[in-house]
């Protein structure tokens, strides 16, 4: 994968990947996965195949962004697995196996980098499962004690950085573009309400496409890209959207903030042709 184990902190680095749903016929799946049901096999599909190629040209990516001596933290922003939900037919039936595969695919990473932490995604897939899947894979448990966060707050060189799963979603493609400047509004003004310091980065997930905002220099906000194509029921509340594929790394050196996103477009369909 090309991410080191990092030594003197010079630069701090956040890999950020979210919305792996592990377990979805549409989503990431590791090769040679064997299912708890009788040690049948589960292969990858073709869009699976596509996925993991792109998977394993991310992390050769983030090797290319990072250096030797910089302190590299993994931040897995929820919705690890699938899960049996809305009576979906596109999810291996058994939970175990989505576990297992999101333990196979964040494990190898967990163990190059300098720290992991993992934050909760939906209840309708996840449950309560991230919590045991960020204690195999070795994560950092959260301050207040449980091994996956609701929010996580990380405060490096003053800048404060926040990773939450939800934001709002929309159908409207010419709406989404407003959220992140929505969000990171939102989230100052909460906290200056309450007393509490504000945050400089607020990081989400949770709709599949990739959006940046950023006011040029106090305030940033970044929408997470996923690992899953539009499932049947993606079809259904948002036919023609087109999800994003990818990752990115927000780096904090000297008080300043980078973001840097890595994505890819889901292939176009094959048309009839008459």
């Amino acid at each position: 994968m090309g991410v080191g184990k990092r030594g003197t902190m010079t630069a701090r680095h956040f890999i950020v990947v979210s919305d792996l749903h592990c377990g979805s016929i549409v989503a990431l799946c590791p090769p040679d996965l064997v299912s708890v049901e009788e040690g049948t096999p589960i292969p990858q599909n073709d869009w699976q195949k596509w996925l993991w190629e792109h998977w394993e040209d991310f992390w050769r990516w983030t090797a290319t962004q990072t250096s030797t001596g910089d302190d590299v933290t993994l931040m897995v922003n929820g919705d690890l697995i699938e899960g049996n939900h809305h009576r979906s037919v596109q999810a291996w039936p058994e939970t175990a196996d989505h576990v297992n595969a999101a333990i196979a695919v964040l494990q190898p990473i967990a163990k190059q980098v300098s720290r992991t932490y993992v934050v909760v995604g939906t209840e309708a897939h996840t449950k309560n499962v991230e919590h045991g899947i960020a204690r195999a894979i070795g994560a950092e448990t959260h301050p207040d004690g449980r091994h996956a966060a609701d929010v996580l707050e990380v405060e490096a060189d003053d800048q404060l950085l926040v990773w939450a799963h939800h934001c709002s979603t929309t159908s409207r493609a010419w709406l989404t573009s407003g959220e992140p400047g929505r969000l990171i509004s939102n989230a100052r003004l909460a906290a200056i309400n309450a007393g509490h310091k504000p945050p400089n980065f607020v990081c989400a997930a949770h709709r599949h496409r990739m959006d940046y905002w950023t006011d040029g220099g106090r305030q940033y906000c970044m929408i997470g890209p996923s690992w899953q194509l539009l499932t049947r029921y993606g079809y259904k509340v948002v036919t023609h959207e087109k999800p994003h594929v990818g990752g990115y790394i927000v780096t904090v050196d000297g008080g300043k903030i980078t973001c840097t996103p890595k994505r890819w477009d889901v292939p176009e369909r094959k048309r009839v042709k008459l």
